[in-house]
């Protein structure tokens, strides 16, 4: 299952014609996922990490192409704050990659197990921050 989903997000063309974002936190989950790192509580977790990923991604081309039809200043404020998601968003990514790194070298499970777990729970709160994201 974890497979398809990737394989969907990575590799596919969404129906509406356009491919989705890459992403660098499904090619570390996926990483993890194949490592002798991999037991079943990080499996189930990096399920969640993916679905939160995939909602993470499909919420960016929607905030992008809202009208720019307001005034200036209400439109350059929606693009700064689009800005400071965004790079929320590669801070989760950088910590993802953190962590992993970390446990590769230290092999600490229960420690990685936690912190990945804080990951999830921050991808999966992420796409609230925009108005009328679900």
């Amino acid at each position: 299952m974890v497979r398809i989903a990737l394989g969907i997000l990575v590799g596919v063309m969404w129906p509406s014609g356009e491919f989705p974002h890459n992403s660098w936190a499904l090619g570390l989950f996926d990483e993890i996922l194949h490592s002798a790192h991999a037991t079943m509580p990080v499996v189930e977790l990096i399920g969640g990490g993916i679905a939160a990923e995939a909602r993470c991604h499909l919420v960016l081309p929607e905030e992008d192409k809202r009208p720019h039809d307001d005034p200036a200043a209400v439109v350059i404020g929606r693009a700064s704050a689009f800005a400071d998601r965004v790079a929320e968003l590669c801070g989760i990514e950088d910590d993802l990659a953190g962590q992993w790194s970390r446990q590769v070298e230290q092999s600490e499970p229960a420690r990685f197990e936690a912190a990945l777990r804080d990951i999830v729970r921050r991808l999966e709160g992420w796409p609230g921050h925009f108005e009328g994201s679900t």
